[in-house]
């Protein structure tokens, strides 16, 4: 991204809009690189494959248009993925797409307001896991006799001693870390001997990572932190470990959505960039800290006073995090780099919260099928159930777990992000100005729709996807195939080229972006694939657990909170289960997290369900491609009215 004058490279310099910031490039690369490099934020579905049509930006240079500025070389020409996603009126108001403009020479990119990343509806809780208040970090006032030529122990034997005699536990297996003996010399002349020395117990190993004054409450200030690291969100919450309450709670987007929407697009994003790893690293561990921050903020405590933090995400999330390659992951045998629980310093992470403590990570399962599944299964207790169990989270990677007290089966299925609205043409997150109820009069053809926070619509999220697809079942406007009836009479069905036709859920004028929302048919090829995903995993392990229908069906994450139950039976989302009981249970992966940091005896359940689970490998199933075609079918409610 260079111009040349008298032969010399030199700098371009770009506007951002409606940000208002001003950065220099130095070197040839597309305006979304420079994005992404400078913490704007813009929507990138497809990781910058130029394949999504979501990343679109303005530009203006001088009020020139578009053909002009590429026949005087001010910018690189139109791709073919440019000309195929972007309309004729887009092109001709110098509408590209970030992920393929190049710019050489001094311009204003302009980032409407469709392009960019909103704050969505995070879900951060859900029901309550049962724990017992056993935190692996602990606390103990001790007094110690100062040295003398007598008594020549060194500063970190008398503090062990001490703390081994108060507590029980064995000096010969106490230690200082590293970081406290730096400051250990000094605190403890100062403190006059007598201090609050905070410990990490593991098995008979005791670690004492932090010592200070004896505070005058009774309350020793131990905090800690769970994690939900999803591939979309991050939810976080803050614990006081001494009392087993939970302070805060926080979330926030994960900022590798500017490198792509789903797993597989973070993968390839590392693999094709040689510090992609590291650029993904660095952008989840950033939004971490900042939550650690927000929520010490939030409960008015000292961040330095969290000592442990618990994450909880799915195999490719974990492996970011921790500055593992997840390549492998994404081709066949799908195989992780570990799945047993990892405990390390913070610092080794860059962290700085926990300033003295450590950061565990939940196992992983098998496969996509992550430390977040291990999560929600000890939150539900699904190992504990007297009856058939099947617990559903729907996300960009779709888990699906089924079982009881006899067994437990889980599979993983794509069923990729058009359920969160990312892959539909008018799609967009949960949050204000998406439709997310959708009612269609069956007389009139007309549609009702229901924007978070009100107002005009901007797009659609998920919840409404599902409405509107269960509305066109319900009102016959589509056939079982999924295709759009071409003998029915609708004022808002119209056809869309030669073969095809599409719903304008909104028209221009009722839409709150000045453009008709609309329903393709392939939006609805869309949703049809990521459900035959889930039928197809569900039918599967319920195949491979005897047979035997569910009887209880939990919907977890914030899909599952949100969406119309009976509209996701209404378009087969999971097999019929005749008088099962489907319940929404929120965030159940960041209790089953709160669960593990609350009692350290959990961490050891947690490593014995993840290997006591059978994965199930829907894909490489003899008949799992039968069963996701059956899966992609819709039941026939064309005369329900």
């Amino acid at each position: 991204m260079q111009q040349k004058k008298g032969g010399r490279a030199m700098a371009v310099r770009i506007l951002f809009q409606p940000s208002g910031r001003r950065i220099k490039v130095r070197q040839r690369e597309t305006v979304l690189e420079t994005i992404r490099q400078n913490g704007l934020e813009i929507r990138a579905v497809c990781g910058g494959h130029g394949t999504c049509g979501k990343c679109k930006v303005r530009v203006h240079i001088k009020g020139r248009p578009m053909q002009n500025l590429i026949r005087e070389g001010a910018v690189n020409p139109l791709t073919w993925n440019e000309k195929k996603c972007l309309t004729l009126q887009e092109r001709q108001k110098n509408f590209r797409l970030a992920c393929c403009l190049e710019l050489y020479q001094d311009a204003t990119v302009e980032i409407p307001a469709e392009s960019r990343t909103e704050q969505g509806v995070i879900v951060e809780r859900g029901r309550r896991a049962r724990f017992l208040l056993n935190p692996r970090v602990q606390s103990v006032c001790v007094t110690m006799s100062p040295p003398s030529l007598e008594d020549f122990r060194s500063d970190e034997e008398r503090l062990c001693e001490a703390v081994a005699c108060e507590t029980g536990r064995m000096k010969e297996k106490t230690c200082c870390r590293y970081g406290l003996l730096l400051r250990l010399p000094a605190l403890l002349r100062k403190c006059r001997w007598r201090v609050q020395a905070v410990f990490l117990s593991s098995g008979e190993a005791t670690e004492i990572i932090d010592a200070g004054p004896v505070p005058e409450t009774e309350n020793p200030e131990l905090y800690g932190m769970a994690v939900d690291l999803g591939t979309t969100t991050i939810a976080a919450s803050l614990a006081d470990l001494s009392t087993g309450r939970v302070l805060a709670r926080c979330s926030c987007m994960n900022g590798q959505i500017c490198c792509g929407d789903d797993v597989v697009s973070r993968i390839s994003h590392v693999m094709m960039h040689s510090d992609g790893l590291r650029q993904l690293a660095d952008l989840v561990r950033q939004d971490i800290g900042r939550l650690a921050g927000d929520l010490a903020e939030k409960a008015g405590i000292r961040a330095e006073r969290i000592y442990e933090m618990i994450v909880a995400g799915n195999t490719v999330m974990e492996h970011l995090f921790l500055g593992l390659d997840p390549e492998r992951i994404g081709k066949s045998p799908f195989v992780s780099v570990l799945r047993r629980p990892v405990t390390l310093p913070a610092g080794q992470l860059g962290l700085k919260v926990p300033q003295f403590g450590d950061v565990s990570c939940l196992p992983i399962e098998a496969g996509f099928v992550g430390a977040d599944n291990v999560a929600v299964l000890l939150a539900e207790r699904l190992d504990q159930q007297p009856v058939r169990t099947m617990v559903i989270d729907i996300g960009t990677n779709g888990e699906i777990d089924y079982g009881d007290a006899e067994g437990i089966w889980s599979t993983s299925c794509a069923t990729g992000p058009a359920l969160e609205g990312a892959e539909i043409s008018c799609g967009m997150r949960a949050a204000p100005g998406a439709i997310e109820r959708v009612r269609i009069d069956a007389a009139t053809g007309l549609p009702f729709c229901r924007v978070i926070g009100g107002g005009k619509p901007k797009g659609i999220c998920g919840s409404g996807i599902i409405d509107v697809i269960a509305e066109f079942v319900r009102c016959g406007l589509i056939g079982p195939d999924g295709t759009f009836r071409k003998e029915t009479d609708s004022p808002r069905l119209r056809p869309a080229g030669r073969h095809s036709r599409e719903f304008v859920l909104a028209t221009a004028e009722e839409s709150g972006t000045g453009k008709e929302l609309v329903i393709t048919q392939k939006d609805v090829r869309a949703v049809q694939l990521a459900k035959g995903a889930l039928y197809a995993g569900a039918v599967l392990l319920i195949r491979a657990g005897g047979g035997k229908a569910p009887e209880r069906i939990l919907l977890a994450g914030a899909f599952g909170s949100y969406i119309d139950k009976e509209n996701a039976c209404r378009i087969r989302m999971f097999p019929l289960c005749p008088g099962a009981v489907i319940e929404s249970i929120g965030n159940a992966a960041s209790e089953g997290a709160l669960a593990a940091l609350f009692d350290r005896d959990l961490r050891d359940k947690a490593g014995e369900l993840s290997r006591q689970i059978r994965f199930v490998e829907a894909a490489s199933q003899t008949d799992f491609q039968r069963l996701f075609f059956e899966g992609t079918m819709f039941p026939d409610h064309s005369k329900e009215k």
